[in-house]
């Protein structure tokens, strides 16, 4: 489920600070999990993660909705 609703938020937000997805993703997911969460996603393609200056920004990847 939380895979689920992280494709779909990025899908409809757009490129997003990895901080600020994981506050909307929080009550889902504890930080320990969130990261091998952001991993698997980015793995099947349906998220891209880049580094901005200090920022990791989570983009969709090729294969999201």
């Amino acid at each position: 489920r939380a895979l689920s609703d992280l494709v779909e938020i990025i899908a409809a937000t757009g490129p997003m600070n990895q901080q600020d997805l994981y506050r909307k993703l929080s009550r889902q997911v504890t930080f320990q999990e969130f990261t091998p969460l952001l991993q698997s996603a980015a793995e099947a393609g349906f998220i891209k993660i880049s580094q901005q200056g200090s920022s990791i920004i989570i983009s969709p990847g090729a294969h999201s909705k």
